[in-house]
């Protein structure tokens, strides 16, 4: 009797146990990282990424990848974003591998239909993200391997568009902190390659693509001449010097809406054409300033400059292929009409006038429904990027930034904490701002 009662306790025991519902993950898309990145969060939204089930689905997996490796990189898991962001590469190199099969399916289908490939600034901003994230490993030579892919990148592009001046075929701000890496070696070698870099990013932000955006920043031309100087003449003038480099990411990247434009056919059919625009969002940050203190208590401070705004170059990319999306709009509609007035005589020869109103009908229905614009787009990204430097003697100083709104209001502050800098030191801090 006594071990029949522990066998029927056991027995109880394991089909209690087998009866507990299993915690099951969260699922998440795009939206839910989006949701948390604008709200500051990016903590929780890296947790999301490692204990939830994403949902992005299989046409978005390079999207995943972006958002992934970018949250890793907000939230300071700079490993993890490293290989988040070279997955990312070998996703995209094997995606144009199979561009001309997706690419010609988007004149039947909708663009949405095809793999999100990114675009040519997205990819670049690869290259941009890394290098920050092995300079904060305090990996230079790392950085300095990202400044060569992006280079050879931007050549790739240029190959891609030889004569066309409004597109985006080169990066002024990739450029810059390309320059300032090859600078950071005091190799001279390196440093022949940080003026011809500091003089490309001079010639982009001069390019028509980006004249109307903003001026080149001044750290730029005040880089050049100094890198010039003293490769032809010696002299330094940043000698017995260090720098603090600050790169702040800000604000909310643009997001893509719908343009729908429905028109009938002269025979009764309704047909629908629908391409993306891009949105600006609001942020209320427009300005940082770096501030040093010594062990002295002697303060230097530097306002940031306007790197890049990304919300322009989205905007201006896709301009330049808005007349390619426009005629596929127009061709995949007009592919439909053929094939729904082929089906309607069909159906008016077989079935009478009433199947063939039928068949006008649900074509019209499905016209107006299928044709989807492709809004996908990488929207965890910053609206811009500013970049500031502070000239230092060597010492011991304690970092931090303002963030600035109209009037120069401070909207806060953060500590980048305490560093002692050697002669001829440079380095870097990154902050992210999305408010």
């Amino acid at each position: 009797m006594y071990n029949f009662s522990i066998l029927f306790i056991l027995v109880f025991f394991l089909a209690s146990c087998s009866s507990v519902p299993k915690k099951q993950p969260l699922l998440f898309n795009q939206a839910t990282i989006n949701a948390l990145v604008a709200a500051d969060d990016f903590q929780q939204a890296a947790q999301v990424f490692k204990e939830g089930q994403e949902m992005y689905g299989p046409k978005s997996k390079l999207l995943y990848l972006f958002d992934r490796a970018y949250v890793a990189h907000l939230n300071k898991e700079y490993k993890e974003s490293i290989r988040y962001f070279t997955f990312a590469e070998y996703k995209i190199d094997e995606l144009y591998t199979k561009s001309i099969s997706n690419i010609l399916s988007t004149w039947i289908l909708n663009d949405i239909n095809a793999p999100y490939r990114g675009e040519e600034f997205e990819h670049t901003l690869i290259n941009i993200f890394q290098a920050l994230n092995y300079l904060s490993l305090d990996d230079v030579s790392e950085a300095l391997v990202e400044a060569r892919s992006l280079d050879r990148k931007m050549n790739l592009l240029k190959q891609l568009h030889p004569d066309e001046k409004n597109v985006y075929r080169e990066d002024a701000f990739g450029r810059l902190l390309a320059g300032i890496l090859y600078e950071s070696t005091n190799r001279r070698q390196d440093l022949n390659d940080a003026i011809i870099s500091y003089k490309k990013a001079l010639t982009a932000y001069e390019s028509p693509f980006y004249q109307d955006m903003h001026p080149p920043p001044l750290i730029l031309k005040e880089n050049l001449k100094a890198a010039a100087e003293k490769f032809d003449r010696g002299i330094d003038e940043k000698q017995n010097m260090a720098e603090v480099y600050l790169i702040h990411s800000n604000g909310l990247g643009a997001i893509k809406y719908p343009v729908d434009i429905s028109f009938p056919t002269p025979d009764g059919y309704l047909m629908q054409i629908a391409f993306p625009e891009y949105n600006e969002r609001f942020y209320e940050i427009k300005d940082s300033q770096l501030a040093a203190v010594s062990v002295k208590n002697k303060k230097f401070q530097a306002k940031t400059e306007l790197g890049v705004n990304l919300v322009a170059v989205a905007k201006k990319s896709f301009t330049a292929k808005k007349n390619w999306f426009i005629a596929k709009g127009i061709v995949r509609p007009l592919g439909k009409y053929a094939l729904e007035r082929t089906l309607e005589e069909k159906a008016r020869e077989e079935h009478g006038r009433g199947a063939a109103y039928a068949v006008k009908g649900v074509s019209s229905l499905y016209n107006l429904f299928s044709e989807q614009a492709d809004l996908r787009s990488w929207q965890t990204l910053p609206a811009e990027i500013r970049i500031g430097r502070l000239i230092l003697p060597p010492g011991s100083y304690t970092l931090n930034v303002s963030f600035l709104g109209e009037n120069n209001k401070i909207l806060g502050t953060g500590s980048l904490g305490e560093v002692t800098l050697k002669e001829g030191e440079k380095r870097f801090f990154n902050v992210r701002s999305v408010h």
